[in-house]
């Protein structure tokens, strides 16, 4: 009986409350974006999960018909790196690299890369540093951005 109630209660969370509220148009990106906090309660911050949590977006994207989305690694014969690159519509989109401690200093893979490829936007981002209300995706420079900010804008 508990189970029957907490389904409910989700969905009327989710279809009602934050639908109402928000103005929410695509209800099953809702759903996603639920599924991805139930999981992601209580779990330790780790490149795993970031790298979970990136290719749920890049699945996201491809299931809902925005686009034909990748998501790559990035190493040169120079051992030059970037965690993650994000592909639409076979164009390199936009670059990830993590750092596990906050840096003022950009990644000079992180630039040397989002140079060559010519990516639409470049994310050195930290899980130390806190949340910042700011819309990475207007920037088309290599940008150091907090983790949390950056997933907030995936879904």
């Amino acid at each position: 009986m508990y189970n029957r109630w907490k389904k409910l209660r989700i969905e009327q969370l989710i279809h009602e409350d934050i639908r109402d509220v928000a103005k929410v148009q695509e209800v099953r990106q809702m759903d996603l974006l639920s599924e991805y906090i139930i999981a992601a309660a209580g779990s330790q911050i780790s490149y795993s999960s970031l790298a979970n949590n990136i290719r749920v977006s890049v699945d996201m994207w491809n299931d809902t018909g925005m686009g034909d989305f990748l998501l790559h690694y990035v190493r040169d014969k120079n051992q030059r790196e970037v965690d993650f690159l994000v592909v639409k519509d076979s164009i390199p989109w936009f670059l990830v690299e993590v750092k596990s401690s906050e840096s003022k200093q950009l990644s000079k893979s992180l630039v040397y890369f989002h140079e060559l490829l010519q990516t639409k936007h470049a994310f050195q981002i930290t899980f130390n540093a806190a949340f910042v209300e700011r819309d990475c995706f207007k920037e088309n420079r290599p940008v150091i951005v907090p983790w949390t900010t950056l997933l907030s804008q995936l879904v």
